[in-house]
C-alpha cells in the first residue's frame, strides 16, 4: 500500500480536493488537516460554508472514507487557507 500526501489551496467555492482511487471493495481513507486559522468545510460537490459537510475548526484534524471514485470537495469560509491531506492505499 502506498501513501499520497498533498498541500490544497482552498477558496470560498466547492473544489475538487480529493478523488478515491484503488479498487472498487477496498475502503480507503484520506486524512484532512486545517493547519490555518480560518474554518473549512468539507463534503460533496454542494458543500457550502458551514453547511451540506462537516466543518473543520482551525488546528483539527478529521478522518474521511470512501471507495474507489468517491469525491471530497472542500470550501473555506474566507480567504485561501491551505489544507494537509494524507491518503492511504492509493
Amino acid at each position: 500500500m502506498a501513501f499520497r500526501g498533498i498541500d490544497f489551496i482552498c477558496s470560498t467555492s466547492a473544489q475538487l480536493c480529493w478523488t478515491f482511487t484503488g479498487t472498487a471493495d477496498a475502503m480507503q481513507s484520506v486524512i484532512v488537516q486545517n493547519p490555518s486559522a480560518i474554518v473549512i468545510t468539507v463534503g460533496g460537490p454542494d458543500v457550502l460554508d458551514g453547511v451540506r459537510g462537516i466543518t473543520i475548526p482551525a488546528e483539527t484534524t478529521l478522518a474521511v472514507p470512501g471507495y474507489s471514485g468517491d469525491r471530497l470537495y472542500v470550501v473555506a469560509a474566507s480567504a485561501t487557507p491551505t489544507v494537509r491531506m494524507l491518503g492511504n492505499r492509493v
